[in-house]
């Protein structure tokens, strides 16, 4: 079953409690007492439990850091204080929480994929079939190409197709549903909790994972969210949508959460958001090799600050 419940908010206490255990229990010295009153605190609700899990989500987004880098990050290398650094967690904890939920089914995912992008990376493929395949930084896709029908899994980020002449069916799937692309150039892109698919050339079809009998056809020149229970009214698509395959964003009314996922696939380490800013919008021409400039460019446009932890830890918050 492909639904899940809301994502439930964690109280201060909790994230304040969850960054307490988890400074004390990688400091490297913690006694046997420490394991047992952490572990009895893990067992006295689930709200503790999944704070835990969280806590270790997130520091999980670091793995691709040096190992000094990844611990300056948390706040928990040496010369910090330990309340400093219960605090940074605790913040980061309640920042990218909800957002981990999503994120942490993707590592083992991209461990599959026949082709895949680093950071501020892009690639291009032929594919077996003619297909010309490009994709975005942080991408991952892998390919099926059987006797009946072609398939490509978008695992992770996005991706640009120019479909071949080949008379299999093809369909490319994302977590939300499957896009059928009828003799076209489109690109696919995963968004969190929805994908986004622009047609160039061609048409293609949209079709819900959890509403198979509801697809929805999409034309040269349209842009519309593909959802699990639905798709989104197509929208006129603007060319600036590929500007990434030149290095560039173009943002028009883009929403800042959306610009921050973008930049975050450009740099080590993480971009978050708060809530409270997430739906302001955004317009300009950004280059993705520049994040620190880009990043820098919101505080004359919108009420924001941008707060660095660390190199490898940005939060856009309110002014």
């Amino acid at each position: 079953m492909n639904s899940r419940a809301p994502y439930q908010p964690l109280s201060d206490t909790a994230l304040d409690q969850a960054a307490h255990w988890f400074v004390i229990l990688h400091a490297g010295d913690a006694s046997e007492q420490d394991q047992q009153g952490w572990r009895l605190w893990l067992e006295a609700s689930p709200e503790n439990a999944r704070a835990w899990a969280c806590a270790n989500g997130v520091s999980g987004h670091f793995k691709g850091l040096p190992v000094d880098l990844a611990r300056a990050t948390l706040g928990a290398a040496a010369g910090i204080g330990r309340r400093r650094a219960i605090k940074n967690l605790a913040v980061l904890i309640g920042v990218a929480g909800s957002s981990w939920f999503t994120l942490r089914e993707q590592p083992w995912q991209r461990w599959t994929a026949d082709y895949r992008t680093g950071l501020a990376e892009q690639g291009e493929w032929r594919l077996a079939d003619g297909s010309l395949l490009n994709l975005n930084s942080s991408s991952a896709v892998r390919v099926e190409f059987g006797q009946a029908e072609r398939i490509l899994h978008l695992l992770d980020g996005e991706l640009l197709l120019e479909t071949g002449h080949d008379p299999r069916p093809l369909r490319v799937t994302t977590a939300e549903g499957s896009v059928r692309p009828i003799g076209t150039r489109f690109s696919v892109s995963q968004q969190a909790g929805h994908s986004r698919v622009a047609v160039f050339s061609g048409s293609v079809e949209l079709t819900p994972s959890a509403a198979p009998s509801s697809p929805r056809r999409l034309d040269s020149g349209q842009v519309s969210r593909l959802f699990r229970a639905s798709s989104g009214t197509p929208m006129p698509a603007s060319d600036d949508l590929l500007a990434w395959l030149h290095g560039m964003l173009i943002a028009d009314d883009m929403p800042l959460s959306e610009f921050a996922s973008t930049f975050e696939r450009q740099r080590r380490g993480r971009v978050t958001c708060a809530a409270t800013v997430a739906d302001l919008r955004i317009s300009g021409a950004f280059p993705l090799n520049d994040s620190d400039r880009a990043l820098d460019a919101l505080t004359a446009n919108l009420p924001v600050r941008i707060r660095r932890f660390t190199r490898y830890w940005v939060h856009i918050e309110p002014r």
